[in-house]
């Protein structure tokens, strides 16, 4: 009995200091490692001394984290839980550099005559410095940055985009013999995103979030060819909405990502240009 409390006395004090050997088995017969999202464990079958030697060491990967031993050997057999006292873990702030992210984007709910290529019209942008809350577990974080974005919404078709004598953006048709390169409108703005995350796996994540957008910039440009000559026409002052707001979604892997954004506001004031929506999808990078 003197024997068996040593051992267990022995077990216990290498189990708690991660640094200590565990186990020290001579010519095992067989040693299994398992893992997975929820336990590490390491089983030895047989020793130099016995064919039935058993050890086994269980490890979870949750909250609690438990260690579990096992060993016996003939009669011989018992098994130890240890729980690991932790320091309690608070919620953490971090200030992180952001991301870059590239996408298509097109209009939704725009007049028939307004007639956008998503594949032709992108965005691209930045968010720049994010400063991150997260949670106990460190598997969620809710997080506000600061960042930026430009769109371009293009027509590659046979009409372009013109400011007509009241200030009013319309769509009209090229001269006569022109050659068509694009008439799109860009917007700039200054983006403001809070985002929640939650780790589905190490690697794996999903987000949801918002972004306010503060549109500073905004102007129209159309390109084309007539009789050799390249023609530029654009206009700066086309009354964007100042403020938007768009919704996203996305789903992570390491550092890269893909992601979804909609915004239900009007990109332009409609008394002044078409009445439409926005919707991009992309690649996001994390920095």
């Amino acid at each position: 009995m003197t024997f068996l409390l040593a051992a267990m006395t022995s077990i216990a004090a290498t189990a708690t200091e991660a640094n200590d050997t565990i186990a020290d088995v001579a010519s095992p017969n067989q040693v299994v490692v398992t893992e997975n999202d929820h336990l590490i464990q390491v089983q030895i079958k047989g020793s130099a001394t016995s064919k039935d030697y058993e050890f086994k060491y269980t490890k979870t990967l949750t909250n609690n984290d438990i260690t579990f031993i096992n060993e016996h050997s003939g009669a011989w057999d018992f098994s130890l839980p240890f729980k690991k006292k932790k320091k309690s873990r608070s919620h953490r702030h971090e200030i992180r550099s952001g991301s870059i992210h590239f996408g298509f984007v097109t209009a939704l709910k725009a007049p028939d005559y307004m007639d956008i290529d998503m594949a032709s019209s992108y965005e691209i942008g930045a968010d720049i410095l994010s400063l991150h809350t997260l949670s106990r577990t460190h598997r969620s974080d809710f997080s506000i940055g600061f960042g930026i974005n430009w769109r371009n919404y293009r027509m590659t078709g046979h009409s372009r985009f013109v400011k007509d004598n009241n200030g009013f953006i319309v769509t009209d048709s090229y001269p006569e013999g022109a050659d068509i390169h694009f008439s799109r409108i860009k917007i700039f703005s200054l983006t403001f995103p809070l985002t929640y995350s939650y780790d589905l796996t190490k690697n794996f994540s999903i987000d949801l979030g918002a972004i306010l957008n503060v549109n500073t910039y905004a102007s129209i440009k159309t390109r084309y060819k007539l009789d050799g000559q390249k023609i530029k026409d654009m206009d700066k002052h086309i009354h964007q909405k100042p403020v938007t707001v768009d919704l996203t979604a996305g789903f992570g892997w390491k550092g890269l990502g893909v992601y979804v954004k909609y915004s239900p506001c009007n990109m332009l004031n409609t008394n002044f240009g078409p009445s439409f929506k926005s919707l991009s999808a992309g690649i996001k990078l994390n920095l």
